[in-house]
């Protein structure tokens, strides 16, 4: 057995004196060349000693360079977490419509043809830094004959105690149920600065508004333009004229079946226009909403007599839907009677629509709108092809006028406006 081992512990042994051996001969080797060449060797230390001088300070340099970048790249990264801890505590919701539209139009008047192309864009979002705040803005952007944009609407929702709503800014307010003709009392919203005032009662509310137009708000921008300049604090402020400030209100309740909007709007000063009472009510009877507007201007709140209205306007009509097919009928009726000129003219309007034909890919459509006292009108009829291209309709529609001009015999009695275009809408 040990015969055996000795063999192997030999083997072992010299193996052990070849790894230790080896290295100690290499380095002996290196020493005797370096003495007999000693100056050679000083030279070329030195100069690789001025190569690695010269390294190390590059070296240094490219060091400090990173430091700066990765400072920067800190920085840049604290700035981009905070944005990102913002967002995520503070969410913004973005959505969008947009719609485009080509086509091309004849008009029999001036017997004038041409092509067209229009754009609009409203670009939504809203933030709800707190549960009881909501901030809200539309930016629409359009373009026809020249590029514009403007901030359409932003303003603030505000909610107390889950029962109280305020709201403030630059908001579109529509109140009236009537659909062809307009019975909004509060159509100027779009171009003013507006508070809302709302308070639920059950099944009844109350809302107060406050109306103050842009114009005004510019007019006295330009008039302290040059202090502006001068002291940018100025823009911060600004200067509210109680005689530009409209009010209106509105008590909306259910009596029985019938909801009921008793509406009244105080004009500003500067306008001139009396103030105005409103009474709406609205109703389905057997399956056809049936709805009536009326509404008065006076002299003076509290002085509703005769001789003190300047115009009264009713609005009545009557609404149906149809789910199989899909089909929509209404009919209005419009009476305006100015006290001061002691003139009256009347209105009947109707349209008709049926869509999901073909497959889901055709509809139609027509629409008529006539004074009865001047004898003037028009009659639209029209058809919607859906998804002619994807997201695009084509749209065609024949206006067809009639007694614009029957005073002028150089005028046609009939013409048509004709017009198709392909348009693109995309919900985002």
């Amino acid at each position: 057995m040990i015969q055996r081992s000795v063999p192997r512990l030999a083997a072992l042994a010299l193996l052990y004196i070849i790894i230790c051996c080896i290295p100690v001969k290499l380095y002996a080797d290196d020493t005797t060349s370096t003495d007999s060449t000693d100056s050679t060797a000083s030279e070329e230390k030195n100069a690789i000693d001025k190569d690695f001088d010269e390294l190390d300070s590059v070296f240094s340099d490219a060091a400090d360079v990173t430091a700066e970048q990765t400072k920067q790249h800190t920085e840049a990264s604290q700035k981009v977490s905070e944005v990102l801890t913002a967002l995520a505590t503070y969410p913004i919701k973005f959505s969008g419509h947009m719609e485009a539209q080509l086509g091309y139009g004849y008009k029999g008047d001036t017997e004038k043809s041409g092509a067209y192309c229009n754009f609009i864009n409203h670009l939504y979002f809203s933030v709800r830094p707190v549960n009881e705040v909501t901030l809200n803005a539309d930016i629409k952007t359009s373009f026809s004959n020249a590029f514009t944009w403007r901030v359409y609407q932003m303003y603030f929702d505000y909610t107390l105690w889950d029962k109280v709503f305020i709201s403030g800014g630059k908001k579109v307010v529509s109140w009236g149920n009537t659909k062809l003709y307009s019975s909004n009392i509060i159509s100027d919203t779009y171009k003013s600065v507006t508070a809302v005032f709302s308070i639920p009662f059950g099944s009844a509310s109350l809302t107060v508004l406050a109306l103050y137009p842009l114009s005004s708000i510019s007019e006295s921008s330009n008039n302290n333009e040059e202090q502006k300049y001068v002291d940018d604090s100025s823009d911060s402020e600004m200067t509210i004229e109680p005689k530009d400030a409209a009010y209106a209100a509105q008590f909306s309740f259910i009596m029985g079946q019938t909801s009921v909007n008793l509406q009244a709007r105080r004009y500003s000063t500067s306008s001139g226009t009396t103030p105005q009472f409103a009474l709406e009510a609205k109703r389905t009877i057997f399956g056809f909403d049936v709805y009536g507007h009326g509404d008065v201007h006076v002299d003076a709140a509290r002085t509703m007599k005769y001789e003190n209205l300047h115009e009264f306007t009713f609005i009545g009509g009557s609404y149906r839907k149809w789910d199989h097919p899909n089909l929509g009928l209404n009919a209005e009726y419009k009476y305006d009677r100015n006290f001061d000129s002691s003139t009256i003219t009347q209105y009947v309007g109707a349209t008709a629509g049926i869509s999901d034909l073909c497959n889901n890919k055709l509809a139609l459509a027509v629409v008529w709108n006539h004074c009865i006292t001047s004898e003037v009108g028009y009659v639209t009829p029209g058809f919607v092809i859906t998804n002619v291209f994807p997201s695009a309709n084509l749209d065609t529609g024949v206006n067809i006028h009639y007694n614009e001009d029957k005073n002028d015999s150089t005028k046609p009695r009939l013409y048509p406006t004709v017009g198709i275009k392909l348009i693109l809408k995309i919900d985002y």
